[in-house]
């Protein structure tokens, strides 16, 4: 089971890799904001009185930055990371390869 995972997880990367490092990033970025923005949305919306819109619309650029900058530093950290691991693989089928 773990192997089967591991295999799809590496065909994954391979293709994200191909895109490149900036492309991972950025996406990975985009999407960590939007939710985070979503979900600061619904808090606001469900789990407060209609006057906090006023704070939640002025403060919403500031948060989208600081998740932005946090995004970017962590992304950049899961690329090499992931990219370590590829690598690891790479030499463990390589070396598996040549002692059959």
């Amino acid at each position: 089971m773990l192997k089967k995972w591991n295999e799809k997880w590496f065909k994954r990367w391979s293709i994200r890799r191909e895109k490149g490092q900036l492309h991972y990033v950025l996406s990975q970025t985009a999407i960590y904001v939007f939710f985070l923005i979503i979900g600061l949305f619904l808090q606001t919306l469900l789990f407060s009185n209609q006057s906090k819109w006023d704070v939640f619309l002025p403060n919403t650029a500031k948060y989208a930055l600081f998740w932005f900058v946090t995004g970017l530093i962590g992304n950049y950290f899961g690329w090499i990371f992931a990219e370590i691991r590829y690598q690891n693989v790479i030499k463990k089928k390589k070396e598996e390869n040549g002692n059959h």
